[in-house]
């Protein structure tokens, strides 16, 4: 019984082995697969928030307004 516990161990190893480096490559172009989506969502969403900020930038100086507006109402009003 031993003898063919220990030979059945002996072929399963090599197949053992090949299947984790298939697994192994498998994974890896899947990693790779998956960064490039990250990557490129990444530079999607950059492009995007720049935008934003260009586009509210000109509301700028109507916000520093109101609120120095708002702030001097208030200050009357605490006097």
């Amino acid at each position: 019984i031993d003898y063919f516990e220990r030979a059945k161990r002996l072929e399963e190893i090599p197949l053992i082995k090949t299947a984790y480096e298939e697994q192994r490559v498998h994974d890896m172009e899947l990693w790779e697969q998956q960064e490039e989506e990250r990557i490129t969502t990444l530079q999607l969403e950059r492009e995007k928030a720049l935008e934003h900020k260009n586009r509210l930038s000109r509301m700028l100086e109507d916000r520093d307004l109101f609120e120095a507006r708002l702030k001097a109402s208030r200050r009357t009003v605490y006097e």
